[in-house]
Order: structure tokens, then sequence, then C-alpha cells
């Protein structure tokens, strides 16, 4: 990459980050601070392109990376193009968005913020509902890139909480709910109840709502709100089971008991929380096959064992030079 390309580079991550950045300096979770609305009117701009295909929403406390890593790695080897959008970045600005496992190149990065550009100032000078903020800017450019790659599912994890976060202006095909324990409890609340309605907002009728074990608190706030949305629930632990095989020091095997069938998995990542998260995984895939997805239980097997680590990712991308 010559300098003039970096410099480039660095010129649109600093417009990105010229606007309120909630991830370094978080405000409480209240519609005075996140509202949905100002996002909606930005995409309406942009021609609505989280609406261009389907979508897997993930929230939770623990567990977000590690599901949506193995859903992609499964999609891409059944042959799809998979989105995914995650936050915030470990290393390089550029793992947050990704198709199949590659980063999105700086040089999309560099041609999606110019496009950003006047629609962002128009959206910002009404400031009808307030001003937009970094991460809002950068979901924004992740549909973008989605779109104009042409993705066949996008996959989707909430920056934090859920109910008012920048994502959720998708129409999801599947809900994801991870693991919930306290965590930011100045933004999202101080009991497991008050957090789990915040993560529970991402709940719409007409999706399938997957939730890995939770605590009692918890999963009273997801089913109440899965009644009150119509929204079938899957209980990970309960509607799908598992039984550990064998384990080493590089992967772990299991045999899982799935909505559709059972499958004999290996994955490269160690702990049991794993294997919820695999079983976690696999009951999204299954929920996607019901939608219309041509995934075979060998290439979930194969995108299981083929899982990367999301944070060690990095290392395996064929990537020429990251900025901040």
């Amino acid at each position: 990459m010559t300098r003039l390309e970096n410099d480039r580079f660095q010129q649109a991550l600093d417009y990105i980050y010229s606007f309120i950045d909630y991830e370094t300096e978080p405000r409480p979770r209240d519609p005075v601070h996140y509202d949905l609305r100002r996002m909606d009117e930005l995409l309406a701009r942009l021609n609505n392109p989280h609406l261009n295909t389907s979508t897997i929403h993930i929230t939770g406390t623990k567990g977000k990376g590690s599901v949506a890593a193995m859903i992609t790695s499964s999609f891409a080897v059944a042959g799809y193009k998979a989105g995914l959008y995650t936050s915030p970045h470990l290393h390089v600005f550029n793992e947050r968005i990704r198709v199949n496992e590659r980063y999105i190149p700086d040089e999309d990065v560099i041609s999606l913020v110019e496009k950003l550009k006047p629609e962002v100032q128009k959206v910002n000078n009404k400031a009808t509902y307030g001003t937009l903020t970094t991460f809002e800017v950068i979901t924004a450019l992740g549909f973008c890139y989605f779109r104009q790659e042409g993705v066949d599912v996008q996959v989707v994890e909430v920056g934090l909480g859920g109910r008012l976060d920048a994502t959720n202006i998708v129409r999801p095909k599947v809900c994801i709910i991870t693991s919930i324990s306290l965590e930011h409890t100045d933004v999202l609340g101080n009991t497991l109840t008050e957090i789990a309605v915040e993560k529970s907002g991402i709940i719409k009728p007409g999706s399938v709502v997957i939730s890995s074990p939770q605590t009692d608190e918890a999963i009273k706030v997801i089913e109440r709100t899965c009644r009150d949305c119509n929204t079938p629930l899957i209980k990970v632990g309960e509607d799908v089971t598992w039984e550990n095989l064998d384990c080493d020091s590089r992967r772990q095997s299991f045999s899982l008991n799935g909505r559709n069938g059972k499958y004999e998995l290996s994955i490269p990542l160690l702990g049991q929380y794993q294997v919820e998260n695999a079983a976690v995984a696999v009951t999204a895939l299954e929920c996607m096959v019901e939608r219309g997805f041509s995934i075979s239980g060998e290439q979930i097997k194969e995108g299981m064992e083929k899982v990367i680590q999301p944070d060690m990712a990095n290392f395996f991308m064929d990537r020429r030079s990251y900025h901040r």
C-alpha cells in the first residue's frame, strides 16, 4: 500500500472517530442518547442496505463472538457468502466488518466513507433525533459493505445491550441471546432482570429466538418477551442437548442432539462454555435451513472444525497493513 493510500485510509478513520464515541464514553441506555430513529433516517437515505439480506442478530454477555464465528464458518463451508459484523475490534478496525472471515479492505473503507459523508451530514444538520455517533456510522458502513458484496446472510453482533443498540434496526430471521450476566451496570442496569430486558429488546415478531442456558431471572424476561412478540423460543440445554466425548489441549468433541438431527462435532476451542456456544450456533443454522438455506450436517461439522477463535482471527487474514 502506498503512502497516499495509507493517508487516505487514516483520514477515513479520523472521520469515523470524529463523532461521539460511546464505546469510549458510555452514557445511560436511554433514548436521549440512543435514538434509533436517526439510524432509520440515515439508512433510509442509503436505500436501507440493512434490509438487503437475511439476518441473524446476536446479543448476550458472553459467547457472542464465538457463536458468530461458528455460524459464519459453516455458512462459508456451505458455499454461501456470509457477512459478519462485530465490535469492538481487538487489533485493527477492519476486524469489525468481514465477508467469509476476510476483513473489509482499506480501499472499501475509504470509498464507503466518501459515500456516507453527505448523508451523515444531512442527518446531523437536521439533528431531529440527535446527532449520529461513531458506532452508528460504522454500523451503516458495515451494512453498505454487505450490500456491495452481495452477501447471502449477515451475522450481526450487538454492540452493547440490544434494545437501543444501533444494530437493532435489522429485521432478523433468528435472534440469539447468549449467556447473560452482570455487565456495564452503569449503562444497562444493576440487576440481571434489567440487563435481560435490554438484551431481549432485539426480539421481534416474525423471528425465532435461541437462548443459551440462563439464570432464572434472565430466562423469565426472555420468555415474557417472546410471548409478547408471539415469537417461538428454543432453549439450548433443554430443547437442544449434548454429551461430551473427548478433549485434549487443542480441541474437544461432543455429540449434539439438535432439533433436526444428531451431530458428532469437534471444535478447536476449549472450555465447556464453547460447547454451549456450539450448540447455539448449530441451532441457529438449523433454523436458517428451515427458512430456505441449504446446509448439510457434514457442512455444519466441517464449519465447526474450521472455526477460528475470534481473538486470533487477525493472524490468519491475508492483509497488508492496518491502522488505528
